[in-house]
């Protein structure tokens, strides 16, 4: 519990002294049935005000099927919710407008060291197919700052006004206070690329905080749909100043 608190804190200083944040991230992903890979890059900053609002900028390219989208997105955050509105001009599977956020409650206590929250997240999107809709509830079991268990209820009305339903399940694993070990699984409807797909995932992840300015992020996926399989790999680092 000691170890749990001075991480908290540290953290929280982190915040206080370094307001401003730079994530950076690059994937590449193979795909089956000689279909082409698929790359993206991201940039966004952000700064966390005095009372810990947080506003933040930035866009994502993404390559995919021989095709390029830019996706830009701006999200204001604060302590138990978030809102971003985003959209890609020019969109071919992205988005072409976004708007999506979402609220959780404090963690109530349930004893011997474990606490639970619950929370819902949702928004809907505006595709070259149609509007998607999403609405997600779930809740997560804390046993300390160390490990944390969420699931997650999928709820989808998808292009064609048809509602579709699914799940997921993940988990975090903070072994010392710089490292966070991190898996889930996903079996969904997705619509990233451009109409509403059934979709299983297994995500696995590491995080390394090198100290309070630079963070280290490295993460796998696989994804099984009907029409291909995909495996992507992203690195990613985080910068406090």
């Amino acid at each position: 519990e000691v170890t749990d608190l001075v991480a908290q804190i540290a953290r929280a200083r982190s915040g206080l002294a370094h307001p401003w944040r730079l994530d950076l991230s690059a994937s590449h992903a193979s795909l089956s049935r000689g279909l082409p890979s698929s790359e993206s890059a991201s940039i966004f900053l952000g700064r966390t005000l005095p009372n810990k609002v947080s506003i933040t900028a930035g866009f994502e390219r993404v390559r995919q099927f021989n095709l390029q989208d830019t996706y830009y997105e701006v999200q204001i955050g604060a302590p138990g919710g978030y809102l971003a509105v985003g959209g890609a001009p020019n969109a071919h599977f992205r988005p072409k407008l976004s708007a999506h956020g979402g609220l959780e409650a404090t963690p109530m206590p349930l004893g011997a060291g474990l606490s639970a929250k619950l929370g819902i997240d949702g928004g809907w999107s505006r595709y070259a197919v149609g509007d998607v809709w999403i609405a997600n509830p779930f809740v997560t079991l804390l046993a300390g700052e160390r490990l944390d268990l969420t699931a997650r209820m999928i709820n989808v009305i998808d292009e064609t006004k048809t509602y579709r339903t699914g799940y997921g399940l993940a988990a975090s694993w903070r072994p010392t206070p710089v490292l966070e070990l991190s898996a889930g699984w996903i079996a969904a409807p997705e619509s990233t690329d451009g109409v509403t797909v059934p979709v299983k995932a297994t995500i696995v992840g590491l995080a390394w905080r090198v100290n309070d300015r630079l963070s280290l992020r490295l993460g796998g996926v696989r994804e099984v749909r009907n029409a291909y399989t995909r495996n992507e790999i992203t690195v990613g680092l985080t910068g406090r100043f």
